[in-house]
C-alpha cells in the first residue's frame, strides 16, 4: 500500500462538487481502516474546511445477478460491483483485496480562488499512510439551482421498462393506476411541461 501512494489533484469552479477515489489495497490484512481529512489550506491564509469534503466508503455488491442487454462487466470476470456509498467507519480488509474510497469535495460559492492544499490519512492496524489532497479553484462560480438556466432530467417512465420498479413509479408517486384517468392527467402534464422541436 505504501508504495503506490499518489496525490488527489481536483479542480473546481465555486459552487461546485468534485471528486476523486482513493483505493486501499494492503499486502497483508489489517483492521480499523478509515480515512480522515483535514482543512485545506490556501492563498492568503484562506481555508476549504474539512466538513466541505465527505469520504464514503463504496461498497461491493456480491453476486449481483444481471438481465440481457448492453452493460459493464465487472473488473476481472468478477461478480462484485462497487456501486452503494457507505458511512466511513473503519472496517477489515483483507490481503490483496481492494477497498475503494469516494472523495467528494463541495466549494463553497463564497470560497476565495486559488490553490488549496490538505491530507487524507488513512489510518489501519499497519499504520498511518498519508495522502496529499489539492483542489484548484478557479475565479468563475456555478450559479445556484434556483437562478439558473440549467436542465436536469431525472429518468422515469410512463408504462414500464426493463424493471418492475420503473413500471411502479408513476402509480407509486402520484397515486394512480396504470391507464386510468388520473394516469393519463398525469402523462397530458408532462407533455405540458415537455418542450418538443422537430416534427413527428
Amino acid at each position: 500500500m505504501a508504495g503506490s501512494i499518489q496525490a488527489v489533484s481536483l479542480a473546481a469552479a465555486k459552487g461546485e462538487h468534485e471528486a476523486a477515489q482513493i483505493m486501499v489495497r494492503p499486502a497483508s490484512a489489517v483492521s480499523g481502516v478509515q480515512l480522515t481529512v483535514t482543512d485545506l489550506t490556501g492563498p492568503g491564509g484562506a481555508v476549504l474546511p474539512a466538513t466541505q469534503v465527505q469520504i464514503r466508503r463504496e461498497y461491493p455488491h456480491p453476486n449481483v445477478d444481471t438481465v440481457d442487454g448492453d452493460m459493464q462487466a465487472a473488473p476481472g470476470g468478477a461478480s462484485i460491483f462497487y456501486d452503494a456509498l457507505m458511512d466511513n467507519a473503519a472496517i477489515s480488509v483483507a490481503a490483496n483485496t481492494t477497498q475503494p474510497y469516494h472523495v467528494g469535495v463541495r466549494v463553497p460559492a463564497g470560497q476565495a480562488a486559488g490553490r488549496y492544499a490538505g491530507t487524507v490519512t488513512v489510518s489501519t492496524s499497519g499504520g498511518d499512510v498519508p495522502v496529499p489532497i489539492s483542489v484548484q479553484v478557479y475565479d468563475v462560480a456555478i450559479p445556484a439551482a434556483n437562478q439558473s438556466t440549467l436542465k436536469m432530467n431525472n429518468w422515469f417512465t410512463s408504462a414500464g421498462w426493463d424493471y418492475t420498479g420503473t413500471i411502479q413509479a408513476v402509480p407509486l408517486q402520484y397515486g394512480c393506476t396504470m391507464f386510468d384517468d388520473r394516469w393519463w392527467t398525469v402523462m397530458g402534464n408532462f407533455a405540458k411541461k415537455t418542450p418538443c422541436t422537430g416534427t413527428t
